[in-house]
């Protein structure tokens, strides 16, 4: 900062006393005018009451869209993850259907709830279901095993990291005994 060369503080003003050194065609020159001994840039204090309104005001003007922005994110986070939800139970509840009263309704109701997958679900899950569907048309066994991966993709996709489930977990999955107990019939009237 050259040109400044003293400065005396009051509570009442600051005063930058500019150089009286400063060579002809310095500041100020470029109106025409030179810089001279005794031309002072007088600042007066701010009252600590504007200043803290102008604080206070800002922090409103940042604050409101900043607290909208987090708040809507959160909302948007909450209705993503009970969508996940309701397809993965619905993907299960339709898988299960399928495989315990094999039908043309079950297939489709199946066949929506995979497509819905297609939509959302991340990269494990959709590689899962596609093994799943192969190995469900060959007819092996590793069925459960990869539903057991599914189950485990989908519980983290929702929990994410507080998931505390191990990679490998065998679920208790419950299927209807449908040879032991088969679905009574409608009796007609």
């Amino acid at each position: 900062m050259s040109g400044l060369t003293g400065c005396r503080f009051s509570a009442d003003s600051c005063r930058w006393r500019l150089d009286a050194r400063e060579p002809r065609g310095g500041r100020g020159a470029e109106n025409g005018r030179s810089v001279k001994q005794g031309v002072y840039a007088v600042y007066a204090p701010m009252n600590a009451q504007i200043l803290a309104a102008i604080i206070a005001g800002c922090v409103a003007l940042l604050g409101y869209p900043v607290t909208n922005f987090f708040t809507t994110r959160r909302e948007a986070r909450a209705k993503e993850l009970a969508f996940k939800l309701d397809c993965y139970q619905g993907f299960l509840k339709s898988f299960f259907a399928l495989a315990n009263e094999p039908s043309f309704e079950t297939q489709l109701a199946f066949t929506h709830s995979v497509n819905v997958l297609n939509l959302m679900a991340p990269p494990g899950i959709l590689a899962a279901v596609h093994e799943l569907s192969t190995t469900y048309e060959k007819g092996t066994g590793r069925q459960w095993k990869i539903l057991d991966e599914m189950l485990y993709l989908m519980r983290r996709d929702i929990l994410g990291r507080w998931d505390r489930i191990p990679r490998g977990y065998n679920f208790p999955v419950l299927v209807a005994d449908t040879d032991r107990f088969p679905r009574p019939t409608r009796k007609s009237t």
